[in-house]
């Protein structure tokens, strides 16, 4: 009999493991008595924070101490842990001082960089109550500290106020500050910043996004440094990160110390996970929407406030839509809250939600992070929430207290789902995170950075040297080659130039090896550089979008430029939770008025697909070696398993067994010890499913590379659909059956496997994607020029010209070399594929012959595309699918 499972690590094990780790410049923190640390306040804080708090938090005790030596700081505590208190009171206390001695300029002292719009103005309000109540403790008329937002919704007006007269704290997002950086007035006010404040830092590094912020916050630092000669003062905040260390060198860039403090979770965790699947499950979907409305109906009758997660903006609004109909005397307490609502609409809610005067909010992710939300009792996530750091943060926006109690449910939507939900909590409830990879040398931020560096030294011109030597003070470029940089040089100098060189070439040192010059300065080659900067720089790639506002009334949000191109006059929409009709659908704008309708369209929002966290994956993997251990002995011996081992609810155990239970006798449940493949026939097709659990990124690189294989061996086509459990590819029936281990074992080898991927993507539309993407981040192609706003069709017609024209006379152009590391790296993560190959190729290969798609496979097929099997109804199928199934049919093996 195997080994009884292990649970998840616990936190002590992940300190511990850290602690192995090899000698590392930075340093863990350790906490100060409650004395000690009001000591370092001034007299009106420390009455104030005796008075409201009456003790430090343990996230407190060690950040203050630290920031009040001007120690660069990683601080990482869970939500409602008092971080954004702790990054703040020594920089404000120090104001308070320099004001009583009439020594406090009117100058930008704390730069706050978060990621939201949301979090931005909730940081703002509470930094405005903080410091108010400290100036009545002080028995001052008014507050000496003002306080000022910059983002993408704030007015010219404002933005010119806050240039005339810098607030001592600026809080603003990573495009904005780029925005900033570039413009004189503003640049100006960020000399002065002697804090840099970053937070939700989990959420930036591992990201293009992240990349580009910190450059800025390099370049923040060398403004201040030269004014003053002293380097700004670093500080990250978190409350779900996994590698410390790796989060710190991104935060101080290649060449600083840390400090690094680490809050173990004080949190209390009650996570449930609701079975809405009934006591089949393969369940219709009209029942499963059923239980998932009576079980929200429920909490929002047992609570105050019920804060709703939604995988996507258009289920967020059909769940708001569903729950306004069933419950019409709370329609006005029942809001929906994503990023496609206008400003003024979010605001209210986030509002309203603080006050405590709604039941209930549905939302999609604009709310994950940070913001306080007011008296959540309690949240449910409906889907699984691909990570265990999401699924943290999202439970824990309720019980948003220090020492609270955090309370959510889980609600898959499908038999798989469940299987991840089980895992995930298990995961969350010992704290183990998925851990974050920091991109390295991103060739399009590398140009457009430039860009703005280049406007920011006009007149005199940037130097070449000094910002190569600045990029490289930040972890991201650390490592980045001269030759890349002289490429990027090359190519904002080329045809239809933002840049023109100036100055001598670099002379090379005395017996330096051969390399790459550059001449001595970039300046500015035309007019009207600046705008277009302006109006194009940033990181975040979004569809275009169309307003969307009431026919007597303010804007209510906004559709995706692909959706509105389906409207006409007439037709119906979900928007802000409420049903709307088309009055005109121009271009540039849709009025609407609302309308009652029982069945009205959700509008479909482009946006990323959530990837599998890397810890789940390798948790399920765990998972099924055991569940394929006590399987023999039937539902009631999986059931036991996961009740016991990993804290399963009886009912949601009881179903998650039958599910897996069927696995085991159509086919196999799939583990490591070894590569299964089923095969299964259609009339002339044959559907050929790989289980490769490794994420969508990776089963995307393989299914890719597999399929140009099986074209040059059988010369065959196949339709390809991935998910991160697996993917699987239809070829012609003649076709599969030539494949036996033998030629499998050809399929999926590691030998050429990143050459045949890079061959097999960039004839893809993946690629022509991301070459957009890149090409429109390096300013090569701009969405917003003199001649108005492009469409989301202008600019694919213009990348797809640029794309040609590159190809064939410049192969290994800048824009191109970053498209193929984006695209082998970011979007398919071809390490991960090689390491399956690597590890299967060492492993038994089980080929199945099936009458039909196993479970897995079906939620393999069934959530990338329901069509791929032919299946008129594919839910009536499964159903009668699975009667056949309990009569034990035995697998056929291939070969």
């Amino acid at each position: 009999m195997d080994a009884p499972p292990q649970e998840p690590p616990t936190i002590a094990d992940l300190v511990a493991r850290r602690a192995m780790r090899p000698p590392s410049r930075h340093t863990a923190l350790s906490a100060r008595s409650d004395h000690a640390v009001l000591a370092l306040l001034c007299p009106a804080m420390a009455r104030w924070w005796k008075a409201n708090f009456g003790q430090f938090t343990a996230a407190q005790r060690l950040a203050i101490p630290a920031l009040a030596q001007k120690r660069h700081t990683l601080l990482t505590a869970p939500t409602g842990g008092g971080k954004t208190l702790a990054a703040v009171a020594a920089a404000i206390s120090e104001m308070f001082v320099l004001h009583q001695t009439d020594k406090l300029p009117t100058a930008t002292h704390i730069l706050y960089v978060s990621p939201l719009r949301a979090l931005n103005t909730d940081i703002l309000q509470n930094l405005r109550s903080y410091t108010d109540a400290i100036v009545r403790h002080a028995n001052l008329p008014e507050s000496p500290i003002r306080i000022a937002q910059r983002t993408g919704d704030t007015p010219p007006a404002e933005r010119l106020r806050i240039i005339r007269r810098p607030p001592h704290i600026f809080i603003t997002t990573p495009e904005s500050l780029a925005l900033c950086l570039a413009a004189p007035g503003s640049r100006a006010m960020l000399a002065t910043v002697n804090t840099v404040i970053l937070d939700e830092l989990h959420s930036l590094a591992d990201s293009k996004r992240g990349v580009d912020l910190a450059v800025s916050v390099e370049r923040v630092t060398e403004l201040a440094t030269a004014r003053s000669g002293a380097q700004p003062v670093r500080v990250g905040l978190s409350a779900t990160v996994r590698d410390l260390h790796q989060m710190a060198d991104y935060l101080v860039g290649s060449n600083r110390c840390c400090a690094i403090g680490e809050v173990a979770e004080s949190r209390h965790w009650n996570i449930d996970i609701a079975n809405v699947l009934g006591d089949c499950p393969f369940a219709r979907r009209p029942d499963i929407s059923d239980r998932v409305r009576m079980l929200l109906e429920k909490q929002i009758r047992m609570n105050r406030t019920t804060l709703i997660f939604a995988n996507t903006r258009a289920s967020a609004e059909a769940h708001t839509f569903a729950l306004r109909q069933a419950m019409p005397e709370l329609a006005q307490h029942i809001q929906p809250h994503h990023g496609s609502l206008d400003r003024t609409v979010r605001l209210d809610i986030e509002q309203k939600m603080k006050t405590g005067e709604l039941a209930a909010v549905c939302t999609s992710a604009s709310l994950d992070m940070g913001i306080d939300v007011g008296s959540v009792d309690h949240a449910v996530l409906l889907g699984p929430p691909r990570g265990v750091a999401r699924a943290i943060q999202r439970i824990g926006r309720s019980g948003h207290a220090y020492c609270g109690i955090s309370r959510g449910t889980l609600a898959p939507m499908a038999p798989h789902d469940l299987l991840e939900c089980i895992v995930t909590a298990a995961l969350a409830r010992h704290g183990h995170l998925d851990p974050q990879t920091v991109p390295e040398n991103c060739l399009d931020i590398l140009c457009q950075q430039l860009v703005g560096m280049a406007l920011a030294a006009e007149p005199d011109g940037l130097d070449a040297a000094a910002a190569l030597a600045l990029l490289r003070r930040t972890h991201s470029y650390r490592q980045l080659h001269e030759h890349d940089f002289q490429a990027a040089i090359d190519y904002l100098c080329g045809p239809g130039a933002k840049l023109r060189r100036g100055g001598r070439p670099t002379a090379p040192a005395e017996n330096a090896p051969a390399q790459s010059s550059w001449t001595d300065r970039l300046f500015i080659s035309r007019r009207g550089i600046r705008g277009l900067y302006s109006q194009n720089a940033g990181t975040i790639i979004a569809g275009e979008s169309v307003p969307v506002r009431f026919r007597a009334g303010p804007a209510v949000g906004s559709v995706d430029e692909a959706f509105a191109e389906l409207l006409k006059p007439a037709d119906r929409f979900l928007l802000a939770g409420q049903c709307v009709q088309i009055i005109t659908c121009e271009v540039d704008a849709i009025t609407v008025e609302p309308c009652a309708e029982l069945r009205p369209t959700a509008p479909r929002w482009l946006s990323g697909q959530m990837p599998l966290g890397a810890a789940v994956a390798d948790a399920l993997r765990a998972f099924r070696k055991k569940v394929r251990a006590v399987a023999p002995a039937g539902a009631g011996a999986i059931a036991h398993l996961l009740i016991a081992q990993w804290q399963c609810p009886p009912d949601a155990a009881r179903v998650a067994a039958l599910y897996l239970l069927a696995q085991h006798q159509f086919s196999d449940i799939p583990t490591d010890d070894s590569l299964s493949i089923e095969r299964f026939f259609q009339d002339d097709t044959a559907t050929l499913v790989v289980h490769s659990l490794c994420g969508r990124a990776a089963n995307e690189a393989l299914s890719r590379a597999v399929a140009l294989r099986l074209f040059r061996a059988t010369g065959s086509n196949a339709t390809v659909s991935c998910a991160d459990i697996g993917f699987a590819l239809a070829v012609r029936a003649p076709a599969a059956r030539q494949l036996d281990r033998v030629a499998w074992r050809g399929l999926l080898t590691e030998n050429n496997l990143r050459a045949d991927v890079s061959l097999a993507a960039e004839k893809s539309e993946l690629f022509a994607a991301q070459f957009r993407h890149v090409a429109m981040r390096a300013l090569a192609i701009v969405r917003t020029g003199p001649g108005g706003r492009a469409t989301g069709g202008e600019l694919q017609r213009h990348a797809k010209r640029l794309y040609a024209v590159l190809r064939r006379n410049a192969p290994d152009h800048i824009l191109l070399t970053e498209t193929r590391r984006a695209v082998l790296r970011d979007a398919l993560d071809i390490a991960a594929a090689e390491t399956f190959a690597a590890e299967s190729a060492a492993a038994p290969l089980r080929l199945l012959d099936l009458p039909g798609p196993s479970p897995f496979a079906f939620a393999l097929l069934g959530g990338s595309d329901p069509d791929a099997m032919h299946l008129a109804d594919a839910e009536s199928f499964l159903l009668a699918w699975h009667e056949k199934m309990a009569q034990n049919t035995p697998a056929a093996r291939i070969g």
